[in-house]
């Protein structure tokens, strides 16, 4: 995925004590009629980073750098073939970087200046930016279809399983029906054959790398994952149909497809491609949400046992700082000013001097960003809550590698 591709290129620029980065975050919108607004946005934002040019408490060569970026960017959004939702645009002229990256939603226009690129909206995007299969199920039919996030048509058609059913399925058969048992025992039979062939499909789709062909392949002839589309999985699975053929898909189910399902519904509405849509996306919210709380309410109740969870900004920081965190939640809102020791990678809400290896520190506009760079960078995950789903004085929470050291005095 192109914003997931970008954010491992984003976070490898580190901050060397000379001019910062310019990060610029804009809604491109569906209408082209509606894109001479988003230049007049954009231009905006950048005319509210223009007292940084004048700004004589910044060095010469920092003010140099702005003006550079303020023209550039000025320059890209003249000339700007933004595809929607978003772009995210990054630049810093002294140090000869820029990146324009696409976005699958709209983001929160904004312009920042930091040391390092502001990579919080790429993030919360990503964290959300699941590659989802959707099956519909009908009498010995089934289709499969691709939930494509922040695209005009979000469900695509990939493929579909058709197996043979009984005319009649309700046909008991015989002068007085006598045949009734042996006509359901084989509408069972014919059900459960095209659900194992449902199944296979789906095993293919999302565990591409367990097909034998697969394998001769990468293993025999030596071609890369990539080559084969071993690399391109689906991460979650949500499954629709009428009556009780739901529940008797998934009596059929393997673990490892079970634990990739995202939910299911009932009356798909499959003739109507943009009510199905609906259906699916209350699935996923309903998912994401439960996902969300789930992962709260247990950092919640192993901090309050003493275990491997910690709440609150100043001790998130220090766990942070350990490279202890393993899962870290926040909130949209959740935003403060602070202080980073790029020597040793600390971070604090204030200070001169790094209480860890006596180095000045480095002022930052928003420290919660900081934060989230540091855990992904040392492998960690980061989930950005909806409204309401963590409590405003417990945000941020993480959940712990280890137990967290004692911090240093100061």
């Amino acid at each position: 995925m192109i914003a997931r591709a970008a954010l491992d290129r984003l976070l490898d620029f580190r901050a060397d004590g000379g001019p910062p980065v310019v990060s610029v975050y804009a809604a491109a919108p569906v209408d082209p009629k509606e894109k001479v607004h988003v230049r007049a946005r954009v231009n905006s934002l950048l005319q509210g980073l223009d007292p940084l040019v004048e700004n004589r408490e910044l060095d010469r060569e920092t003010r140099l750098s702005i003006r550079q970026d303020i023209e550039r960017l000025r320059e890209v959004v003249a000339d700007e073939h933004w595809r929607p939702h978003g772009v995210g645009l990054f630049c810093c002229s002294a140090r000869d970087f820029f990146e324009s990256v696409e976005l699958p939603r709209e983001p929160r226009e904004r312009a920042l200046v930091d040391a390092t690129p502001w990579v919080r909206p790429i993030a919360a995007m990503i964290d959300k930016d699941h590659r989802v299969c959707v099956v519909t199920l009908d009498r010995g039919h089934a289709v499969f279809w691709e939930h494509r996030v922040g695209r005009d048509d979000e469900l695509v058609r990939i493929d579909e399983v058709e197996d043979r059913v009984l005319r009649d399925a309700d046909h008991t058969g015989g002068r007085f029906g006598g045949q009734e048992y042996t006509t359901h025992h084989k509408v069972t039979e014919l059900a459960k054959k095209h659900f194992r062939h449902v199944i296979a499909r789906l095993e293919k789709l999302f565990f591409p790398e367990l097909d034998h062909e697969v394998q001769y392949e990468e293993v025999v002839e030596g071609r890369s994952p990539r080559d084969v589309g071993a690399d391109e999985s689906y991460d979650l699975l949500v499954v629709a149909g009428h009556g009780e053929r739901v529940s008797g898909f998934l009596e059929e189910f393997p673990d490892r497809l079970r634990q990739r399902l995202a939910g299911t519904f009932t009356d798909p509405s499959v003739d109507d491609r943009k009510a199905l849509e609906v259906q699916v996306d209350e699935v996923l919210e309903r998912w994401e949400r439960d996902r969300e709380q789930q992962g709260v309410e247990h950092v919640l109740e192993v901090e309050a046992m003493g275990g491997l969870g910690v709440t609150g900004l100043h001790t998130c920081l220090w766990a942070a700082s350990s490279k202890a965190i393993d899962t870290l939640f926040l909130r949209e809102q959740d935003e403060a000013p602070g202080v980073v020791c790029d020597g040793c990678g600390w971070l604090g809400e204030e200070g001169e001097v790094c209480p860890v290896d006596g180095r000045p520190l480095r002022r930052t506009p928003d420290i919660v960003d900081e934060m989230l760079q540091s855990v992904l960078r040392d492998s960690g995950t980061v989930h950005t809550l909806e409204d309401g789903v963590a409590p405003e004085a417990r945000s941020p929470l993480a959940h712990l590698r280890f137990p967290l050291p004692p911090e240093p005095p100061g």
